[in-house]
């Protein structure tokens, strides 16, 4: 905790980031906006990757709104970030507090969660149909949400609201020691970081060596990679949002990695008096806590420039219409009578394929 004389400071370096976080805010929110509005699209829905850029939007808006709550409340006198979200109320410091560690959680798994279907499916080609399976990305997204909630859970038990008077308002608990470890090395520096980082470079090295193979090579350029049917959709036989993965990876790493320092830094000062938390500590922490913002801003323009799974249907229709009528002509000619004799001219076998890769229905039986 700073000392009285320099909270002024400290309002004044929370002032000078708010300059910065305030518009990454609301780029992040317009973004995430936008993502989840296309990744409910027909044209997106077929990538199973969709479903954990659907949770990181969803989560990485939860994040901005505590993330940026100092930034808001130092333009408004008299009022604290501590006001705005929590308001002295025990149940308020304990559902809050869960909430944000529970969606920074599940934001780092999502991102594990992607790395970890990439590597799998660059290591086992023939078994991409099976990998790349929506459903399967479901529970495996569900999964993430639950461990996160109970990893979570301490918080709705233990934390409670400020003691009245303090300079620099922030939940505590009676257990202090426990809540402050348990939140900042167990959660922030263990689940949320070091951890997903050391699962994300092992899967992308995997994934990297796996891809870069010249027989996996071959094999993409001449089965799957080319495999695009003409409605410009991909075939799930294709390795999905390398590109996309990737960079949200490195994202991730190079924006936590300082952040999370810093905090373990602070947090261990409270405690030692060989760790003084000086101006300068002050300073870097607010540095550090935009560039942590970053990451749950720009995942949205990371996936327009290097997703050309997703960047075809946003450019493309930037409307994001329905294509409900076109699919349902094509479902009547594709389900179409057959020609006597029970053989499917070629024309007809093309359109019902189109159609079930388009809608991932199962072959149909005259095929």
């Amino acid at each position: 905790m700073l000392p009285m004389e320099d909270v002024e400071q400290a309002a004044v370096n929370i002032r000078f980031a708010s300059y910065f976080s305030l518009p990454l805010f609301a780029f992040g929110l317009i973004g995430n906006g936008i993502i989840i509005r296309l990744m409910i699209k027909r044209e997106v829905r077929r990538y199973s990757s969709s479903i954990f850029l659907l949770g990181l939007a969803i989560t990485d808006t939860i994040v901005l709104v505590y993330e940026v709550a100092d930034d808001i409340a130092i333009h408004i006198p008299g009022i604290t970030a501590y006001d705005l979200l929590y308001g002295y109320n025990t149940w308020r410091c304990r559902f809050g507090v869960f909430v944000y560690q529970t969606a920074r959680t599940v934001s780092a798994w999502l991102i594990v969660g992607m790395a970890a279907e990439l590597c799998v499916a660059a290591s086992c080609p023939s078994k991409r149909r099976i990998i790349y399976f929506r459903n399967r990305t479901l529970y495996v997204s569900m999964a993430i949400v639950l461990v996160a909630i109970a990893a979570g859970f301490p918080f709705l038990v233990l934390a409670r609201e400020a003691p009245a008077g303090v300079a620099q308002p922030v939940c505590s608990s009676d257990y202090e020691v426990f809540f402050l470890v348990y939140s900042e090395f167990v959660l922030k520096g263990a689940t949320q970081c070091l951890f997903p980082i050391l699962f994300i470079i092992v899967c992308n090295l995997i994934s990297y060596f796996s891809l870069s193979r010249k027989a996996e090579r071959e094999r993409k350029e001449q089965k799957y990679m080319s495999s695009v049917d003409r409605r410009g959709l991909m075939t799930r036989n294709a390795i999905q949002a390398k590109s996309t993965i990737y960079v949200l990876t490195i994202l991730y790493s190079l924006t936590l990695t300082p952040a999370t320092v810093a905090e373990l830094y602070i947090t261990v000062s409270r405690f030692f008096a060989d760790f003084a938390y000086t101006r300068f500590w002050n300073i870097v922490a607010n540095a550090t806590s935009v560039v942590l913002m970053a990451n749950y801003a720009v995942k949205f323009y990371c996936i327009v420039l290097f997703g050309r799974e997703y960047r075809g249907a946003f450019a493309g229709k930037l409307n994001l219409y329905d294509h409900d009528d076109d699919d349902e002509d094509l479902k009547n000619i594709s389900r179409s009578t057959p020609v006597p004799n029970g053989v499917v001219s070629n024309g007809q076998r093309e359109v019902r394929h189109l159609y079930d890769v388009a809608l991932e229905l199962p072959p149909s039986a005259n095929n």
